[in-house]
């Protein structure tokens, strides 16, 4: 049975019933704000947050002032940056459909101009201090490799091609004249140098290493750096008298905060036993501010650039995760966005001289009571071979007689992810139905270490799906959890575990929902957009190899379709540049031809998952009236 509604298909799914569609209003309604940037002088906020059906750009002027909306455009918003020097005019990052071919746009009180080709795919694009410059990496001249451009941000006819690069190229920062900028060229999830490009002379040499020794990366290796076009999470800053604030995990363990001056480098949080995860310099170069990762939750701590000594920030929240850190004047206030497990992302500011926390804004919950929201605790299982598994445990909202609950095993994608203490109106919908949620940090993950991220690389890949078994072996020595009824759900890579869960676990699961996942490596490999191939081979193996092809493709949930016995959701978007959508119909053929039930969601006007209100409300809707029937 398939029917078309709009923009969505429905294969075999069926309608959500009226009272299922009442209860996910106020989740799908709750609101959350994120911030992008705030001017130089405090006083003005760029946010990103949803009024309608997609996220739009909005200004705040003050805290607790109204949020005036700046963009009203049919596509989701979620980039932008203020124009230095210019108070009237911001950029606008959006691309068409989720295809994630971003275009960068200047826009003013009277129109906007588009900066960029209009079909390229361009990302990371930084201001110089002055908003003199504008530059960003782009695939434009081949459609595979970043290349450096540059223009004076006003128009198409000023850019220009500055630096041809192959692979993975991210601009990062400028430095406070604006003649130097830093560059990020990703190898790998855990492979990545940083270089520093002079404008005026058009050369490019590695950070820290000594002179002479050219483009080879040298001591400029660093580790884990920056996903491209990631702006919200900055691995590399300008500092006073050209040092450098990188995070690198160059001694092969965790992210740390080294600071780099010339060739030597200098490691500032050898005393904490946790990642870093971003860092921010102050504009007077005076204070480093940093955000480290706890377990997931994130925890803001200051450094004073003369005496390198840091301490935790006074005052700041704790419990939750920032989402973005930004100073605002010389250095004496930072912007930042906060989010907790039972509160949506909102936008502050911290005054480090007074620790004073400053509210801006307040999301709405959609008529949500916050008591009903639900913590989660921390918990772990160990696997057979000692490998630890951190997890997240959300309890259901309310259990009836003290009966044992079902249990959703969410998991994440990447697989360079990591689950965080943030609001998910998702998973509170969940535990508002009853459920209860695992959120487990299989191996792969990041957060715990270098080593931890790669314990699934390559021909390792199933020690990552025996993980799940180890959780669900948890979950059977819970009183207050039913092991007889429990689903697998993920996105992404996620997807490709929630089905290869169903095929190594399938007598002990009830049901699986997989969206925009991998079902087959090799043909995700062979399909995936030019421009990434690499960076994914470098994570699961090079399809081209007859031994690795052979490896992949035994491994692939696409290989064993006929083995999946439980239900299976799929869910995905027409326009996936990361996981075509090839990879959904092939599942669904297979696990059909093989007598397996199937529920499909096709989005024409997605990509890579599902980002407007009425597509989330169906998405949501199905899951929930999937899991009701199975689980």
């Amino acid at each position: 049975m398939v029917r078309v509604e709009g923009a969505l298909r429905f294969d075999g799914v069926p309608e959500v019933d009226g009272a299922v569609r009442d209860q996910l209003r106020p989740y799908l309604d709750a609101r959350a704000a994120e911030l992008l940037d705030v001017d130089a002088t405090g006083s003005r906020m760029l946010i990103t947050t949803r009024f309608a059906d997609t996220r739009q750009l909005h200004r705040v002027d003050a805290a607790g002032g109204e949020r005036v909306q700046l963009t009203f455009a049919v596509e989701p918003i979620s980039q932008g940056r203020w124009v230095p020097g210019d108070d009237d005019a911001f950029l606008m990052i959006a691309d068409h459909g989720g295809d994630e071919r971003f275009q960068l746009w200047r826009v003013e009180p009277d129109g906007k101009v588009r900066l960029t080709d209009g079909t390229s795919r361009n990302v990371s694009p930084v201001w110089s201090p002055d908003g003199r410059q504008l530059a960003w990496t782009s695939t434009a001249r081949d459609g595979v490799d970043y290349d450096l451009w540059i223009s004076d941000g006003r128009s198409e006819a000023t850019a220009r091609r500055v630096l041809d690069r192959e692979g993975a190229w991210s601009a990062l920062t400028f430095d406070a004249d604006g003649a130097r900028l830093l560059l990020a060229h990703t190898v790998s999830s855990t492979r990545s140098a940083l270089y520093v490009y002079d404008v005026a002379g058009g050369t490019i040499a590695p950070v820290g290493a000594p002179e002479g020794e050219g483009e080879g990366e040298g001591d400029g290796a660093v580790a884990a750096a920056a996903t491209i076009g990631d702006v919200a999470t900055p691995v590399g800053r300008f500092g006073a008298g050209g040092r450098l604030y990188v995070i690198s995990d160059r001694d092969g363990g965790l992210r740390r905060l080294w600071e780099v001056d010339g060739d030597r480098w200098r490691l500032l949080t050898g005393d904490l036993d946790h990642e870093v995860e971003a860092v921010e310099v102050s504009r007077d170069g005076r204070t480093v501010a940093f955000v480290v990762d706890v377990d997931g939750a994130s925890e803001l701590r200051l450094l004073d650039a003369r005496t390198r000594k840091h301490q935790a920030a006074r005052g700041a929240p704790r419990g939750g995760v920032i989402g973005a850190l930004r100073f605002a004047g010389p250095g004496a206030t930072l912007a930042l966005s906060w989010s907790s497990p039972t509160e949506p992302s909102d936008v502050y500011t911290y005054a480090i001289a007074s620790a004073t926390l400053t509210r801006w804004t307040t999301s709405e919950l959609a008529g949500l009571d916050p008591a009903a929201l639900v913590t989660p605790t921390r918990a772990t299982a160990t696997a057979a071979d000692g490998v630890v598994i951190p997890m997240w445990t959300y309890a259901p909202a309310s259990a009836a007689g003290g009966a044992a609950a079902p249990v959703v095993v969410y998991l994440h994608g990447g697989p360079e992810q990591q689950w965080r203490p943030r609001f998910d109106p998702f998973v509170q919908l969940l535990c508002a139905r009853g459920y209860a949620v695992v959120e487990p940090d299989v191996r792969g993950s990041t957060g715990y270490g270098r080593a931890f991220a790669m314990l699934d690389d390559g021909l390792r890949r199933r020690d990552a799906i025996a993980d799940v078994g180890v959780v669900l072996d948890w979950i059977a020595g819970r009183d207050d959890l039913d092991a007889a009824r429990v689903a697998v759900a993920g996105g992404s890579y996620g997807g490709f575990l929630s089905m290869a869960s169903l095929i190594a676990h399938g007598d002990r699961l009830r049901a699986g929902i997989e969206v925009v996942g991998i079902s087959s490596f090799v043909t995700f490999l062979e399909q995936t957009s030019a421009y990434r191939r690499d960076l994914r081979r470098a994570e699961y193996g090079d399809e081209r190899d007859p031994e690795v092809r052979a490896f992949l493709d035994e491994l692939s949930p696409l290989r064993h379709a006929g083995e999946i016995g439980d239900p299976l959701f799929v869910g995905h978007g027409a326009n996936d540049p990361r996981v075509p959508v090839a990879e959904a119909e092939q599942i669904v053929e297979g696990v059909r031809a093989g007598g397996g039930d199937v529920w499909y969601l096709l989005a024409d006007n997605e990509g890579h998952g599902f980002t407007r209100r009425e597509n989330r409300a169906a998405y949501w809707g199905a899951v929930v009236m999937f899991l009701a029937r199975y689980l």
